[in-house]
């Protein structure tokens, strides 16, 4: 789990049990990506299968880095 926040104070992006919608684009770009996520208020899981190769693990590391982008641009600060 990566819980993401709005600021370098370490507030996090929503207030609990509700959803800010640049984390509606960030589950819309993982899913585009062929990444598959739980995404959730201010926070995204993912649950790789232990059978992953390490080629996986690095493409989906870097959409995640990619992803993030979006969340960075919601950052204050």
């Amino acid at each position: 789990m990566i819980d993401l926040q709005k600021n370098t104070r370490g507030e996090p992006l929503t207030p609990y049990n509700v959803t800010h919608p640049a984390m509606k684009k960030l589950n819309a770009f993982f899913l585009d990506n062929g990444l598959f996520t739980y995404t959730r208020w201010n926070n995204f899981t993912i649950a790789p299968p232990l059978c992953i190769t390490e080629a996986q693990l690095r493409e989906g590391f870097a959409i995640i880095d990619r992803g993030l982008k979006i969340i960075d641009e919601e950052v204050e600060g």
